[in-house]
């Protein structure tokens, strides 16, 4: 409750500030307020379960301040959210609010997109549907404007709305961990089961597990659409590439698990040795890059190692791991949290020649006591990388 408590007290002042900022532009001229994805940080949260109830906390009392704060500021508030507001009760704060969420024309209409490309003389094709459309089977072809403005713009199919997304991992959340569902064709078979009903989404329920208010929250967010027959649906091409490539990165078959279980195992392992983590980068070296020109790519080497790691490690392990972030005007290569909330540093150095290691490594060792001065890390790691003769060193550098 002391975080609840503090954020009660910055949200006090916030609005202070901003209902006094209102009361003087409104004497001039009119005044729309904006709240963005009120609630999106929160959601955020919930990569583990162990977030789940301070989540629920902090949301209901940051909706609790929302409704007592608009009541009393002289604008036209516009409030956008992750998931819908519930506005059931009679004496709610907010039950004099309009819901936009169904709106038609946040769509583009087939009408709209074929105008827009005959401007643009370009040809609209059956293509431009599969990819783009079927958000509201009800009301006929709705399309996605996002895509096809980003379509006439670059003027290729290709999935642009699942390019927007920063970060899927709420929703891998409540497929592979809340639903236990393991790969895409466990997914259609879960939606066909299942049948649209109008209903509100709230982290209560999520909590209970219910399949459906799930799949109505997945349908909030764009990736279901409903049929006329009420039935949940993939809407096109450009959500199928999300399923694809975001919610189910590979293929999730029994060899999947068994290597994403190992890659687990190699993390905790670093606590005691760094050879996983040496033999991972010594089979990169000798299997994926032996066709590459390593005088040509040397400039680049660090960030392709570090990219694969990162990937391998994200991929299979699903841990918090941050690539390039800024400290202050320094950037550290890789991070992480492990299972214990430790968080771990590794700093890369790639090295065309051996007589360079002694250089490289002092660099590094100075550049991780920067890192630590301004971020405190439970450990760090040096990971130098000799070209020349195809060699890994894993140092821990003590701070």
């Amino acid at each position: 409750m002391k975080i609840v408590n503090l954020l009660k007290d910055s949200w006090e002042k916030l609005w202070t500030f901003i209902k006094d900022i209102v009361e003087i532009k409104s004497e001039e001229q009119e005044v729309f307020l904006l709240i963005d994805e009120y609630d999106k940080p929160v959601w955020d949260c919930l990569k583990d379960n162990k977030w789940e109830k301070k989540a629920e906390a902090i949301l209901e009392n940051l909706k609790n301040n929302i409704y007592t704060f608009l009541k009393w500021i002289p604008a036209t508030t516009i409030l956008t959210g992750v998931h819908k507001l519930s506005m059931t009760s009679f004496f709610s704060e907010f039950n004099n609010l309009k819901d936009y969420s169904y709106l038609v024309n946040i769509w583009f209409t087939e009408k709209e997109v074929k105008w827009m490309f005959s401007i643009l003389n370009l040809e609209y094709s059956d293509e431009i549907k599969r990819w783009y459309n079927w958000y509201n089977y009800e009301a006929g072809l709705e399309f996605n404007p996002w895509s096809v403005i980003s379509y006439l713009e670059k003027q290729k199919i290709d999935a642009y709305w699942s390019k927007t997304w920063t970060s899927p991992k709420y929703f891998r959340y409540l497929i592979n961990d809340i639903l236990k569902v393991r790969n895409f064709e466990e997914f259609l078979d879960l939606i066909k089961e299942e049948k649209y009903k109008w209903a509100v989404v709230n982290l209560e329920y999520i909590n209970e597990k219910n399949k459906n208010l799930i799949l109505h929250y997945l349908h909030y967010a764009g990736l279901l659409t409903v049929t006329k027959e009420e039935k949940f649906a993939i809407p096109n091409n450009d959500v199928l590439y999300s399923y694809e490539n975001l919610l189910f990165l590979p293929v999730e078959t029994d060899l999947y698990y068994n290597l994403r279980d190992k890659s687990s195992s190699a993390l905790l392992k670093l606590k005691e040795t760094v050879e996983p983590l040496k033999d991972f980068i010594k089979f990169l070296l000798k299997e994926k890059y032996v066709n590459h020109d390593k005088r040509d790519l040397w400039k680049i080497w660090e960030q392709i190692i570090t990219s694969d790691v990162a990937l391998f490690y994200k991929t299979f392990a699903r841990i918090d791991l941050r690539r390039e972030v800024n400290i202050l005007e320094w950037r550290t290569d890789l991070e992480y949290y492990d299972e214990f909330d430790e968080k771990i540093l590794f700093e890369f150095k790639v090295i065309r020649k051996s007589s360079e290691l002694i250089k490289e490594r002092e660099e590094a060792v100075e550049q991780i006591n920067r890192y630590n001065k301004l971020s405190k890390y439970n450990r760090s790691y040096i990971i130098l990388v000799d070209l020349s003769i195809l060699e890994v060193e894993v140092e821990e550098i003590k701070v």
